[in-house]
């Protein structure tokens, strides 16, 4: 938005002028304005009207700059031929606006803007000066002196105080008791112009509350169903049955649960089904296997060697001999047994992490050991986060 539309959106109250803002802020703010606009400059024991007089100067350069900014090459031409200037001896071009507009700004700033508005311009030519500056013109030539002086002083304020940071701006509507809602963070914008016109700055608007409605009745998991709803009428078990149902995985908490349903009802599966993560065993434990059955039968045997059989009751060779193919046998059977457990075991290496709640204890507890996890605690939950702490540091190994 250019400079003259945003000034057509201002209602300038009667009898505003530089004078009357500037005499709303208190002196030592205004002293605090000039030493920000003016680096280097020593602090003084200044009285308002000083400090008036060393800021008017720079905001009425800032007005007349508007002024003459505003008008088009005609109105110059219009403005400047009462001024007689002698542009020949000036070697100026009468026909160029910015040589135009240099004179009357040069005019404007040595005599002052009301005073040439009084004397020159006639009252056609001002209503043409008040609408270039968006402005609806009055109907006599005093009124449009008085709307056009205002205007421009307005805008030269408004450049003023718009040139210091946002910070000081705040301290100055601090000064001026114009802050009502200590909380409230306003734009430069707003700091300006409740500045000008010495009103009190907006208080912060209150966000209203959102209202989340629930449904009464139990909703079906279907798509299109709330995620208040079904946090609001489903248990977490039965999230898990329907996660693990549908091959979604069961772990997190409740949230997390119903946002993977709502993702698969909504057509989703990445990320979100079960069986993606698997639990290999990546080493076989160190500790060896015990054969307590064969062992105990070897001992049997060598002590059945070693004791001198009674008199009486001395074993017949053929005896002997059967009972030793009998344990045989049994070795054969158990070393059998032992294969077989462990290709069931090599079947069942592979846990899916995302549902380890699936499996036993037992499976749990061989799988720890097998890895030589330490776990620390004897109950379910213990096991299964020591197996997720285990996979999960090994993966960012290898992605170092």
């Amino acid at each position: 938005m250019s400079v003259s539309k945003r000034m057509s959106n201002i209602t300038l109250e009667d009898g505003f002028s530089v004078s009357s803002v500037l005499g709303a802020v208190p002196t030592k703010t205004l002293a605090e304005l000039y030493l920000a606009d003016n680096k280097g400059a020593e602090r003084e024991n200044w009285k308002k009207n000083d400090l008036k007089k060393l800021i008017v100067p720079v905001i009425m350069n800032s007005a007349a700059k508007f002024l003459v900014e505003n008008l088009n090459l005609e109105q110059l031409q219009a403005a400047t031929e009462p001024l007689n200037i002698d542009h020949n001896k000036k070697k100026n071009n009468p026909n160029s606006k910015k040589v135009l507009g240099k004179r009357l700004y040069e005019h404007l700033i040595q005599n002052g803007i009301s005073e040439y508005l009084e004397k020159y311009p006639e009252t056609s030519l001002l209503k043409e000066f008040a609408e270039s500056l968006a402005l609806t013109p009055a109907s006599s030539k005093t009124d449009l002196v008085n709307q056009i002086t205002e205007a421009v002083e307005a805008e030269g304020l408004r450049m003023y105080f718009d040139s210091f940071t946002e910070e000081l701006l705040r301290d100055v509507a601090f000064e001026m008791k114009l802050e009502t809602d200590p909380t409230a963070t306003h734009s430069k914008a707003v700091l300006v112009e409740c500045i000008l016109h010495n009103q009190e700055l907006p208080e912060k608007e209150k966000k209203k509350k959102e209202v989340i409605k629930v449904s009464k009745r139990k909703p079906e998991l279907k798509k299109g169903v709330a995620y208040q709803d079904v946090f609001q009428h489903y248990y977490v078990e039965e999230l898990h049955d329907y996660c693990k149902k549908n091959g979604i995985k069961s772990t997190g908490s409740k949230p997390d649960l119903i946002h993977r349903i709502l993702a698969f009802l909504d057509g989703e599966k990445e990320n979100i089904m079960a069986g993606t993560r698997k639990a290999p065993k990546r080493r076989k434990s160190s500790a060896p296997k015990k054969k307590t059955t064969k062992k105990t039968e070897e001992g049997k045997k060598e002590t059945t060697k070693k004791s001198p059989a009674p008199k009486k009751a001395a074993p017949a060779p053929k005896v002997v001999e059967k009972v030793e193919e009998e344990v045989e046998d049994e070795d054969e059977v158990e070393d059998e047994v032992e294969d077989e457990v462990e290709e069931v075991e090599e079947e069942t290496d592979d846990l899916d992490l995302d549902n380890l709640e699936q499996y036993g204890l037992a499976e749990l507890k061989k799988y720890c050991e097998d890895e030589s996890i330490e776990v620390k605690g004897k109950a379910k939950k213990d096991f299964i986060a020591a197996i997720l702490a285990y996979n999960e540091a090994d993966e960012d190994e290898e992605e170092h």
